[in-house]
């Protein structure tokens, strides 16, 4: 049984203190943005626009986050006060921080028309780094108790053994760390690394929300479940695309550089001509 550690903030100057979760989640802010800005160079991307993607990403990110966290996990403090709303920092989802980064991503990259699967690839990388330190957070915040336990890993919660979902996803994580960068080493296409990531993620979030004992049911199920669901099928349709075809030139708009495909009936006039 894993014991129960709890980490007092740390004292600055008169009130002010540094909270062990909000240090780590700076920590994976930072982490997020030099791993994008590593693996961008290493792809000769525009790191100028690659620090600006991040920018919009965390923005968006957290915006969505408390704007699904509220709607769909606690709705009663909507109804309550209708401008809990614009509280972003009172509750935070995961998956409407997925959301609202990965909208915010399409947006800046089809402004700036930049290909969309190199480029969410090296967010994708970035975003595993900073969840590795999200996760940690959650983890000596306890802020995800789940179901009584007598395994192994359970957390000696001063109620009792109780799975910590903050922290059986923080291990989750490493293992996703070592998956994805074994994977970035062998240089994958463009947008392996991110469907990897939503395929290996999505039953693993979806099978630990069974532990879940605060979260509102909707027909029997989390919100977690439903958005792991939605996520996986989304991997499986990226995955599809993958294996039959270019994907990368489908969903490129305006790829610095390259000049696009050609229509098939110039292609054909062109053969004529190179013919006469």
């Amino acid at each position: 049984m894993i014991p129960y550690i709890d980490i007092p903030p740390l004292p600055l100057i008169g009130e002010l203190k540094i909270q062990p979760f909000g240090f780590l989640v700076f920590l994976a802010l930072l982490a997020a943005y030099h791993t994008a800005i590593w693996h961008g160079r290493q792809k000769q991307q525009d790191l100028n626009k690659i620090g600006t993607l991040v920018v919009w990403v965390v923005v968006g990110a957290f915006v969505m986050a408390h704007v699904v966290s509220v709607v769909f996990y606690f709705p009663e403090r909507l109804r309550e006060n209708p401008l809990e709303i614009f509280y972003i920092w009172s509750s935070l989802s995961s998956y409407g921080g997925f959301f609202g980064g990965t909208v915010a991503a399409l947006i800046y990259l089809k402004k700036e028309k930049l290909p969309v699967l190199p480029y969410c690839d090296t967010l994708a990388i970035a975003l595993v780094t900073a969840w590795f330190f999200g996760r940690m957070g959650c983890s000596v915040a306890h802020d995800h108790p789940g179901s009584p336990t007598s395994l192994f890993f359970g957390v000696n919660y001063p109620g009792g053994p109780h799975h910590d979902l903050g922290f059986e996803e923080w291990v989750f994580t490493v293992f996703l760390v070592v998956v994805v960068f074994i994977l970035r080493h062998k240089n994958p296409r463009p947008g392996v690394i991110l469907t990897t990531i939503v395929i290996l993620y999505a039953p693993v979030r979806f099978m630990m929300d069974y532990s879940r004992t605060v979260d509102k049911l909707y027909f029997g199920f989390t919100p977690g479940q439903y958005f792991s669901a939605a996520l996986f099928l989304i991997g499986v349709g990226l995955l599809a695309k993958l294996l039959h075809g270019s994907p990368a030139a489908a969903l490129a708009v305006g790829v610095e550089g390259a000049t696009p495909a050609e229509p098939e009936k110039t292609k054909r006039k062109n053969k004529k001509n190179k013919k006469k």
